[in-house]
Order: structure tokens, then sequence, then C-alpha cells
């Protein structure tokens, strides 16, 4: 017999091969009851499997591979819009680990064989099996430490059959978890307690130790119908509130689930600790629970699929006696996942920094969750004690233009082309409808000067002290036409007949079609005094405060917030929200997205204003004049930091900062 032909790597005949054999081994794995399933799942996926680089298939478990295979087959799916965000199996492995760590960490070992194996896990948002694994993995090996009598295959049943339990809405998910535990175990009959239910509704068992997970994360924008149907029943009822998360759902359900004492493990977005929207959810783990660990990633991204989201791992006990934990705040946001946990677990502080907090002593006078050094909790309570006033007390605050059509985007050229018929002019994805460029200003033939088209502006033109007003090359600039419910749009011929190419796209808006506005206005328009007269203006995110400010016409997005009608020298509030120690406050107190401060009008509103005495009040303000007078002249950039520096220093005076206090701000300022 002649000798077989090996299989190149990265051939398609390799990669066939690699395909057969997996597809095989599925199939011999599981019981001839389950044969019919696992060919249907391994038909579906067939082709997907085939798609796995040799690499992939070579190195990764085939469990693994199976799961990121299901995975990519929901990419661009109706699952994505459930909130479908699959976890890497690192970061289930130190969930899992850690979880554990907290619920046995104080057994003797005399008892810890009895302790783990009585546990009892839950995953109630399963996907295809991450968690169950990962706990698995875990308890496995604390079996072959603890009990003299191990064996492989009776701990691997005990485990399954007692200890781990798992839920999951998706059927084929839940298929493809009990496949990956027959699979990872080798053992072809082994029953497991995974169920295809929503567990918000569904789910009856309880008295958990451990619940952990990685829940949907799915907001109430978009899926109205999704929460109007949970608020139905008595529990979501009980816990909905406007603007809310669906995973704050599953958070309170695992409190009820858990046990006294019950361990709850979850990585979740990070915004819920200070949303106005997450009141009842702080409210009930504030009543049931304790914190035991929380990480906060910042800017690190633990989801490459999850765009512009900022997640932590918390972990809380269902136990009310206080006792300190640990915060950790993640300063990098570069490197791989693995090297961070694993620098997490040595206590390498190289990319993270460690604060001690105090359960009881978390909740600030708004019922936020204040994760912070002690020394910084003091001094920023200090802060509000010696002020009289908030922002909102002495200003009004509100947000730039929503037009609702900027330009034309994908979405809604679809409303254009039942209208297609009846334009003579082609429109592009792209083509400006209430703001505009200069060239489309240009072509258009549109006048500047006719009153409703205004120059136009967003957060990168503002400055600290100031803005820029039409600055930028010609080419660059932007203008929005403003036009409200009381434009008499007939005056303005060819502003009609720009807008009217899009009437469809502007009657769909939702203030359109209940009749509060014409087909022609701005979405949200705003009062037009606040854009004309004296004002402060900020960006609605910055990594520092960035507040400008000017006296002229100046017509801004919804990504700028206005501050004016102020009741004192607008100069003084201008130094104060530019100074270092409301730098520290904002960054401590206010909100934050990762590294970035959240500047819009709820937070705003409740920055601390103390009433200087009148020489304090007139220094800052003369000092605010000279940059803003310098900024007119551009350079001189070392004295502008020597003014801002005195400002600084008045400011930390006029709130009672001792010399201990002013040193701790500006060291956490230098490592921000």
């Amino acid at each position: 017999m002649a000798p077989r032909k090996p299989c190149l790597k990265g051939s398609r005949v390799y990669m066939d091969k690699m395909r057969i054999d997996f597809l095989e081994n599925l199939k011999n794995m599981v019981s001839a009851a389950e044969k019919e399933n696992t060919e249907e799942l391994a038909g579906a996926l067939s082709e997907q499997i085939g798609q796995q680089s040799p690499a992939e298939v070579e190195a990764e478990d085939k469990t693994v591979i199976l799961s990121r295979i299901f995975e990519n087959s929901l990419s661009g799916s109706a699952d994505e819009s459930k909130g479908v965000v699959y976890t890497d199996e690192i970061l289930a492995g130190f969930m899992a680990r850690r979880a554990v760590i907290e619920y046995t960490g104080e057994t003797s070992r005399e008892d810890m064989l009895e302790r783990i194996m009585g546990i009892r896990v839950l995953d109630p948002s399963c996907g295809c099996g991450a968690f169950m694994l990962a706990f698995f993995r875990e308890l496995l090996r604390l079996h072959r430490v603890y009990d003299p009598e191990f064996e492989y295959k009776k701990a691997c049943r005990w485990i399954f059959n007692n200890n781990l339990f798992a839920v999951d809405i998706d059927m084929r998910a839940v298929r493809i978890s009990k496949l990956r535990a027959k699979i990872y175990t080798g053992l072809h009959d082994l029953d497991t307690n995974v169920s295809c239910a929503d567990f918000l509704w569904e789910y009856a068992e309880t008295d958990f130790d451990i619940i952990a997970g990685n829940p949907p994360y799915i907001g109430e924008k978009g899926n109205k119908q999704l929460f109007d149907s949970v608020k139905k029943s008595e529990f979501g009822n009980r816990y909905y509130e406007k603007g809310m998360d669906y995973f704050y759902y599953f958070i309170e359900k695992s409190i009820d689930l858990a046990g006294r004492g019950g361990i709850i493990c979850f990585v979740t977005t990070s915004y819920w600790t200070m949303a106005d929207c997450a009141a009842k959810l702080r409210d009930k783990i504030s009543s049931t629970c304790r914190f035991r660990l929380v990480i906060d990633f910042n800017d690190f991204k633990l989801f490459s699929k999850a765009t512009g989201q900022h997640n932590m791992i918390f972990i809380i006990e269902k136990e009310l006696a206080q006792k300190s934990f640990k915060h950790v705040s993640v300063s990098t946001s570069k490197g791989k996942i693995e090297g961070l946990l694993s620098a997490i677990d040595a206590g390498d502080e190289s990319l993270f920094e460690t604060n001690v907090c105090k359960s009881d002593f978390i909740r600030d006078e708004n019922g936020m969750f204040l994760f912070m050094d002690p020394k910084a909790r003091e001094i920023t309570d200090k802060i509000n004690a010696q002020s009289e006033l908030v922002l909102g007390d002495i200003s009004s605050i509100n947000q730039g233009i929503v037009s609702g059509a900027d330009r034309v985007s994908p979405r809604n050229m679809k409303l254009l082309q039942n209208a297609a018929a009846d334009s003579a002019e082609v429109v592009s994805e792209g083509d400006g409808i209430f703001v505009l460029r200069q060239h489309e200003i240009d072509k258009l033939g549109l006048n500047p000067g006719s009153g409703i088209i205004k120059p136009f502006y967003k957060s990168p033109n503002i400055r600290r002290y100031a803005t820029d007003e039409n600055k930028a090359p010609e080419s660059d600039r932007l203008y929005i036409i403003y036009a409200d419910k009381h434009t008499i749009i007939d005056e303005y011929a060819d502003v009609r007949k720009h807008l009217s190419r899009f009437r469809e796209i502007l009657k769909a808006r939702r203030e359109a079609k209940s009749g509060a506005i014409p087909w022609y206005s701005l979405h949200w328009p705003r009062n037009q005094i606040m854009f004309e007269g004296e004002k402060i203006v900020s960006p609605q995110r910055a990594k520092r405060p960035t507040f400008g400010y000017n006296n002229c016409p100046w017509y801004a997005s919804a990504d700028v917030y206005y501050i004016s009608d102020f009741r004192m020298d607008s100069r003084y509030i201008l130094g104060i929200l530019n100074s270092n120690l409301m730098h520290f406050w904002l960054h401590f107190r206010g909100k934050r997205k990762g590294c970035y401060l959240e500047l819009y009008q709820k937070p705003l509103s409740r920055i601390p204003i103390k009433v200087a005495g009148e020489q304090a009040m007139s220094r800052i303000c003369q000092y605010v004049q000279q940059l803003m007078d310098l900024d007119l002249r551009e350079g001189e950039s070392e004295l502008s930091w020597r003014i801002q520096k005195a400002i600084d220093k008045e400011v930390y005076i006029i709130y009672g900062m001792s010399e201990a206090d002013m040193d701790f701000i500006e060291s956490k300022l230098s490592c921000n």
C-alpha cells in the first residue's frame, strides 16, 4: 500500500479533513437519542467550521471552536439586538475563580470538600456555556486537591448533576452548552442542569450559593415592546425605571434567588452605578447585599464587538454585615485581557490602581455608588459641605440643538424610496439636511445672511475660557438652518425648496408625527435666546473640564451644553468650573464614561458652588478676564499657565482646602 500523503496545513484538503473529523467527533460523542439534534447542529454550522483557520482548529479546545462558530453565526442577525455579547473563556475563568474564592474564603481545609460538594452555582444567561465550563474547571481542580479518593468520572458527574445550573432563552445555545459539557468531559451520557427558559419569569430554582454570568445588555431605547411586556408582570413593574437597561432585572432577580451569604458575580457595563435610571437597582443592592470586589475597566476593551462600552466586574454578597472591599480601577487601554487579569491576580499595580472602600460608605447624597479612596470621599464631602449652592441654582443648563436630521443617513434613505418618483433631484447618503457645509450652501445658492441660516459649531470648537467663531477654513465651516415652529417657511423659498427634498424624512420624526412641530422645524430648536447672548459652553464629554465663554451668536449641536441666565458673575462661575478642584470633584462625584467626564445637564446642575467673599470673587474674575484676553491675542501659554495656577489656589482657599487636601488633589489629578 502506498503511504498516505500528509495533509498540508493551510490547504483546502487539510481544512476539509479537519472539518470532517470535527463533525464526526461531535456525532460520536453523544448518545443515539440525541444524535438527530447533534447532526442538525453540526450540519447548520459545518460551513462556518470550515472557515476556521488550521491554527484555530489545532490550538483551541474543540468545544471553544463550537462556541465561537455559533457566536459568529449570530453576527448581523436579530440576535445582536437581544444584547448578546458572549464571554471570553479567559474572562469567565477569572470570574469563576474569584467567585469561588469569595464563597470559600473562610472555609477550613477540613471542611473544604464538603463545602464545594454542596455548592450550587447558576449562570442565568449561559449562552454557549463559558461560565458553566469555567466553574466546572475550578470545582474539578478543588476536588483533585481536597478529595483523597478523587475519581475523574465520578467528580465530573457530581459537579454537573449537583453543583452547576444554567439557563438561556435560546434553545440553540442550550443545546451547544450541553454538547460542550459532554465533549469537554469525554462523558457522552453526562446529564446537565441546563434549561431553556426565560430566567426572569420561568426559572423556579432558588437558594443558590453563586450566581455568575454576563447578562444581556439591552437599552430601553429601541426596545420599548420588550420593556412594556416586562412591566406587565409584578416583578417587572416593581423594578422598572425609565431609561434602564435590561440587565438590571438580571441582577435584581439573582439577588432574589441567591441564598443567604450567596455570591453574585457579573460582568456588565459600568454606568448603572451612577445612572439616574438605576436608583431602584442601587436600593436593592444596598438593602440586601454588600460589595466584595469591584473592577472598573474604564477604557480597556473587554468585548471586541461591543463598541463604545465601558465594563466592570462586580462581586456582591447577600449579607448586610459590612466589610471593606477592594475597588480596582484599570489605568490602561492597551494589551490583552489575559495579561491584565494576570496582573490583577498577582497584585501588579502597574496596570491599575486599588482603593479600599467601605460598603456602608459608598452611597452619596443622591444615592449614587462612589468607589473611591476614603481621603477622596472626605475631600469631596468637604467641598459639598462648604457649598451653599449648586450650578443649577444659579444658572440655566440646556443641551444644544437636536435637529432630528442633520444629514441623510442610511436608515432614512429608505424613507425617500417611496417619494423618489416625485423628486427631480437625486438624494445621496450624507447630503446635508439641516446641517450644511460651505460647498453645499454655495451649490444650493442659499444665503447665510438670510436670517435663518446660522454658523454652526460642535464640541471640538470649545476651548477653556473661549470658543472658536468661524476660525476654521471656509471649506470646513458648518451652517444650520434654524427653523422652528414660529418660522414662516414660505418667506424663505430657497430653504423651503431644499428641505422639501427631505420631507418624508422630516415628517417621520417623533415631534412632527405628533403634530407638535411643522415638518420643516428643527426637532428641538431650544430657546433661541441662549444661542445669542452671554453663555458658558461645555462639550458633553471631556477628559478634563473644558468650559468656554462667549457673548455672541453661537449655535451648536446636541454634544454641547449651554450654561446661561447667570445669577452671579459668569467669570467667577467659569473660573470655578475650569479649576483643578472642580476637576477633582467631577472625577469622583460627577459622572464618567471610562476616563471621560460626562458633562451633560444633570451632572452639571449638581456641581457645588461656594459663594466667595467680595475680594476673593473679584480676584478670580480678574484672573479669568486675563485668560479670556490672552486667548483673544493667542499664545503666551506660560503666562496662561501661571494665571490658571493662581485661580486654582484661590478656589482651594475659597472651598476651605488644607495644604494636605491640595497636595492630595494635585497628586490624584497628575495620575489621571
